[in-house]
């Protein structure tokens, strides 16, 4: 039961005068195990972004590709000034403790503490946090204040490591059809908000109930909450992207752009370089998506659109005058928050028939939201064989 009229929640996508806009800015890491259980990545038709990333700092724009990928990148990373030699240690050490796998991964055998103070325990060095680290996941954690758990902050981190990020050559929504594709046909109903839940029924906004022997509440925070009194749920990060419409591109890389100089913008790309079937055709100019923090109400839209063409001005080192706004797309439940203590993994069952799923049930990504699903469809297998007569089915 779907309470829009496609499937995916926060994986939406809409066609403005050709132009493909997600419901914010996000991207598709193909390094998540969880993805290729679940889907055909390659019919997706994923367009990488290049591996690597620009910040500005300093007035310049750094160019830091990643050597493991791109060897003849090394030179950008032995000659930046973005990051001086000394404090390079406390980013390898940083590195290390991302990519070694570890018993400390396991819930119950690492002391639970913020990123912020799990860095400063590693030794990184501020400016190297400032410089680089900060600006980079103020975009991923939706945070500024690195107080993510810093065991959740490893698992994203890790997958960073692993792949390379990607957009699905039709948009974001292309993930959430891809799921539905699978289903028996007539088992999904769009457009059907639900009212309310209870055990073995559901009651729809059009007064409609159905009886069911589980019931699973798979939807954002706060919907879960209202659905399950006293279900307790963290609160979510909100982010705000705006999409322009440039004459054409501002440069020609694949790379997503982070500021280290100024905290108005959390991070922005040319999407139409990374997927040119984001645009209408390739005369019609370039697609520009920008994120900044937070969810201002509409009438401040345009102050808003206004001071974040100013600074992409500098960030894309061109006139951005000339450039469209597109739309202004707030999300304010982009992200559950998972400051310490956060536990990985949750009971899906909420009381006798009535389960509960989400990523804000563990990591808040997709991939936790595809684990915590999978997870809670064990439970109610396992709860239904153990019915009197109850028998497995698939």
């Amino acid at each position: 039961l779907e309470a829009a009229e496609t499937p995916g929640g926060r994986l939406a996508s809409r066609r403005v005068e050709g132009w493909v806009l997600d419901r914010g800015f996000q991207v598709l890491n193909p390094a998540y195990p969880e993805l290729g259980r679940a889907l055909d990545l390659e019919a997706l038709d994923l367009q990488p972004f290049d591996p690597g990333l620009a910040v500005a700092s300093g007035g310049r724009l750094h160019v830091l590709a990643d050597p493991r990928r791109r060897p003849a990148a090394l030179a950008s990373w032995l000659q930046t000034s973005l990051i001086p030699w000394p404090e390079r240690l406390g980013l390898l050490r940083l590195a290390a403790w991302v990519a070694l796998p570890r018993q400390p991964l396991r819930p119950g055998r690492w002391p639970e503490r913020s990123l912020r103070d799990e860095l400063a325990r590693l030794g990184v060095p501020d400016g190297a946090v400032d410089r680089l680290l900060r600006p980079f996941l103020q975009g991923v954690l939706l945070e500024t204040e690195l107080a993510t758990s810093a065991r959740v902050a490893r698992l994203i981190l890790r997958s960073f490591l692993a792949g390379t990020p990607a957009l699905p050559a039709h948009g974001m929504a292309a993930v959430g059809a891809a799921l539905a594709a699978r289903l028996p046909v007539g088992c999904l109903r769009t457009g059907t908000p639900v009212a309310e839940v209870r055990e073995g029924e559901v009651r729809l906004a059009s007064g409609e109930r159905i009886r069911a022997r589980a019931v699973l509440v798979a939807t954002d925070p706060t919907s879960a909450a209202s659905l399950l009194p006293g279900l307790r749920v963290p609160p979510c990060r909100s982010v705000t992207t705006l999409f322009f419409r440039a004459p054409s591109s501002p440069w020609r890389r694949r790379l997503l752009v982070v500021d280290a100089e100024d905290r108005l913008v959390a991070n922005t790309c040319v999407l139409t370089e990374v997927a040119p079937s984001y645009g209408p055709a390739p005369t019609a100019g370039a697609l520009v998506q920008a994120s900044v923090l937070g969810a201002p109400a509409a009438d401040e839209h345009a102050a808003l659109a206004q001071a974040v063409r100013g600074r992409l001005a500098r960030l894309h080192g061109t006139d951005t005058t000339g450039w469209d706004l597109l739309a202004v797309v707030p999300v304010p439940d982009a992200l559950p928050t998972a400051e310490p203590p956060w536990p990985i993994r949750r009971q899906a069952r909420r009381s006798g028939s009535i389960f509960v799923c989400g990523d804000h049930r563990a990591t808040p990504s997709l991939q936790g939201a595809l684990v915590s699903g999978r997870h809670a469809a064990s439970e109610i297998l396992q709860a239904l064989t153990s019915e009197p007569g109850g028998r497995r089915s698939r």
